[in-house]
């Protein structure tokens, strides 16, 4: 269905393709938007034209996506790793 939809338009434009499983930040699974960004940010730092499926949205607690719509909407990414107790 979808996701084979996004695949093929992906391959078609000759572009990588991440799927994001968004079932991982369902309501209390202890994922969150920082988490989130951090995997988008991942994808598009090897290839900024990446194709990003967020796969099963709809299983996403609604403060992520939330989130998500609010960093996406601003339209600038930040990308750190949690190094020690440091964030670099």
């Amino acid at each position: 269905g979808k996701t084979e939809l996004a695949k093929a338009h992906a391959r078609a434009l000759g572009l990588p393709i991440v799927i994001i499983s968004m079932n991982q930040f369902k309501a209390g699974s202890g994922n969150g938007v920082n988490e989130l960004m951090n995997q988008i940010n991942k994808a598009l730092l090897i290839n900024p034209f990446t194709v990003i499926l967020f796969d099963e949205i709809e299983k996403a607690d609604y403060h992520v996506l939330e989130g998500m719509f609010t960093v996406m909407s601003e339209k600038v990414f930040t990308y750190y790793e949690k190094v020690g107790d440091n964030q670099t």
